[in-house]
This record gives structure tokens, C-alpha cells and sequence, in this order.
């Protein structure tokens, strides 16, 4: 057997994930994943699934038993996974330890056509305390996630109507959540652009803008969940920490937000209590957020869609007057618009615009 470490990746100074290839000559191609499966680390567990079909094996294992964490992505990957394997005709195992990852792979139905086998040394030792979700909240999760895409699904077009649905279910299914905002980020950085109808996550949004310390701000630039379980004890943002001192909100839990790579902005979660959210709600949080990447990824597509279409309409009016105007191709007037256009250092179609109603260039 040959093993080859694929990549492992960094995120913050604490390693998120390591994925191993070992292939079999002849035989299954298995594949190790130790740490998070999820929105940052998928796109390693996608290229080893790559190479391991490339070799054309007997049949593929992917062994989760050193796994911490899978989200939506992982378990999508693993849903690709085995829809080709029953294309091939091939076995396609997924072996897991008891514990939060063993039920998110069964939650999605893969439990009854992919095994799920527990090595028999954790057998004895299940995991235990209040850092492990329960299969209540699992199942809890699941119903979640399915209400929210009913629910963006019937929402009207664009980034506010679906993001305020997304702000409310979330206030609704995640335990001891009070208020919740989304701050819009692009790269590393967000923006001074924050949704809430909760004045105290707009204060808490603003001071970290202020001060450009805090969760929200860490969250955008690390790409992971950071939480704080009682702001005025955190010594992590000292100037957030002492200008935030009078305000009601203790805990807070800030979660990225991401559609196909992009870095859309960053979900809060807060609560006026300290210690407000246990391993459970931070898991349902996760797993609404990293769906809702998805409802707002598609809103922002379709409003840039809705505003190109509209660009185009109006450029061709502003082609139809000079046309019209001057007995010219339709070439020949998109080259005079677009001449303005470079000499006064304007946008073409603000150019169409101001055309269209002056009715002239």
C-alpha cells in the first residue's frame, strides 16, 4: 500500500484538516480525513476523490474516524462520491467514529446504502460532555436547514428579502440566540454595511467597525467560526471589550458566510446572557449559515442578472436615438456612446441613461 498526503491546511495557526490517499495495488483506493470537513478544507477531500477515481480502483473507502466536524460542503462531496460509485458499479464505504460525524452522514441518507462502521476500541468509549451535539440537535439541525430552504425558496427576489427570512430563522432555531445581524465583507475585510433589526447587534456591528477588532472582523478574515462566551471577560479585543462594557449583549458568535469560494459577509449571533451558546447551538448555527451561503450566493447572482439585463435595455435605447437621430448603424452609435463614455471617464450605461432623457449626448 502507497500513502500520500494530499495537502493540509492552515487556517489561523491551527491545523484544520489532513487528508491521506492510500491506494491498494491491487484493490480500494481509502481515503483518511483527520480535523474539519467543511467550506474552507472541501475542496482537499474533493481532489483526493479525484485522484483516487482516476485510478480506477475496486472500490473506494473514506475513513472519517479521525474526523472532528463535517458541514453542508462535506457532506455534499461525499453524496458526489457516491453517486459514482453506483455509476461504476463499485462499493463506496464511509467508516466513521460514534459521535457528531457518524450522524450527520446518516442524517443525509447515506446510512442505509454506505456503511457506517465504528472501530471496535470506540466502541467502549463514546464521546461524552456538553462539547458534544446531541442527536436531538442533530435531527433538530436537519428540520432546520429543510424550513430554511422552504423558506428562502418563497422569499422575493434579491439580498434583503432572503437574508431578513435567514436573520429570523436563525433568532428562531438556534438556542439562546436573541438578536443576529449580517455584516456584508468582500476578501478579508467587511464592509460598514450591516442588516439588523436588533439596535444592539447594529451597536455591537458598529464599534467593531470602529475599533476594526472582534469576532465579526476575525470571522471574515480567518474563515471560521469564533465565538465568545461573555464579551466583557474576553481579552482577545480590549478596545471592542471596554467600549462594549455598557451594552446588554454577552454572547456572541459570529459565523463566515461563503458561495463557491466567495466571501459574502459574516452572520452574528448574539444573546444577553454569557455562556448563551452550548456545542449544540453553535453546531445548528453552522450548519443554517453554511446553507444560507448558498440562498444568498444565488440572490446576489440573480440581482446581478436583473441589473445587466436592465444596463443592456437601456444602452439599447440610447442606440435607437442616435440611430434614429442621425440615420446610423447600430455599430456606429454604440461606437459615439462609448467614445463619451472614455472621454468624460463615465460608465456606458450611466452615459445611455443620461441620453435617454436629455436626448442627446
Amino acid at each position: 500500500m502507497t500513502s500520500v498526503q494530499i495537502t493540509a491546511v492552515d487556517v489561523g495557526g491551527s491545523l484544520q484538516v489532513e487528508v491521506h490517499e492510500h491506494v491498494e495495488e491491487p484493490g480500494s483506493a481509502v481515503i483518511t480525513v483527520d480535523g474539519e470537513l467543511d467550506q474552507v478544507t472541501g475542496a482537499v477531500f474533493d481532489l483526493a476523490l479525484v485522484r483516487a477515481w482516476d485510478q480506477w480502483p475496486d472500490g473506494v473507502t473514506v475513513d472519517l474516524r479521525g474526523a472532528t466536524f463535517i458541514d453542508a460542503r462535506g457532506l455534499a462531496s461525499l453524496l458526489r462520491a457516491s453517486h459514482t460509485a453506483r455509476t461504476r458499479g463499485l462499493p463506496f464505504t464511509v467508516q466513521c467514529g460514534p459521535g457528531l460525524v457518524a450522524r450527520m452522514v446518516s442524517l443525509i441518507g447515506l446510512g442505509n446504502p454506505v456503511p457506517i462502521v465504528a472501530p471496535a476500541s470506540a466502541v467502549t468509549t463514546p464521546p461524552s460532555g456538553d462539547d458534544v451535539p446531541t442527536v436531538r440537535r442533530a435531527a433538530s439541525a436537519l428540520a432546520a436547514l429543510v424550513e430554511l430552504d422552504r423558506l428562502t425558496a418563497a422569499a422575493p427576489g434579491g439580498r434583503q428579502p432572503d437574508l431578513q427570512v435567514v436573520l429570523a430563522h436563525i433568532r428562531e432555531h438556534v438556542a439562546g440566540a436573541g438578536h443576529s445581524s449580517f455584516t456584508r465583507g468582500h476578501a478579508q475585510r467587511l464592509s460598514a454595511t450591516t442588516t439588523s433589526d436588533s439596535p444592539s447587534a447594529i451597536v455591537l456591528a458598529d464599534l467593531q467597525q470602529r475599533t476594526r477588532q472582534g469576532p465579526a472582523r476575525d470571522s471574515q478574515r480567518l474563515q471560521q467560526q469564533v465565538y465568545s462566551a461573555d464579551l466583557r471577560r474576553d481579552t482577545r479585543w480590549p478596545q471592542l471589550t471596554r467600549l462594549a462594557a455598557g451594552e446588554a449583549v454577552r454572547s456572541l458568535l459570529a459565523l463566515p458566510v461563503v458561495h463557491e469560494g466567495n466571501r459574502l459577509g459574516v452572520v452574528t449571533v448574539l444573546s444577553d446572557r454569557p455562556d448563551a451558546f452550548d456545542a449544540d447551538a453553535r453546531f445548528v448555527a453552522a450548519a443554517l449559515v453554511a446553507r444560507a451561503g448558498t440562498g444568498l450566493g444565488n440572490a446576489d447572482l440573480r440581482a446581478g442578472l436583473e441589473k445587466a439585463l436592465a444596463s443592456r435595455d437601456v444602452i439599447g435605447q440610447g442606440k435607437g436615438i442616435l440611430m434614429a437621430r442621425h440615420d446610423i448603424t447600430a455599430d456606429q452609435a454604440f461606437a459615439l456612446m462609448n467614445e463619451r463614455s472614455q472621454r468624460t471617464h463615465t460608465r456606458l450605461v450611466d452615459v445611455a441613461e443620461a441620453l435617454t432623457r436629455s436626448g442627446h449626448l
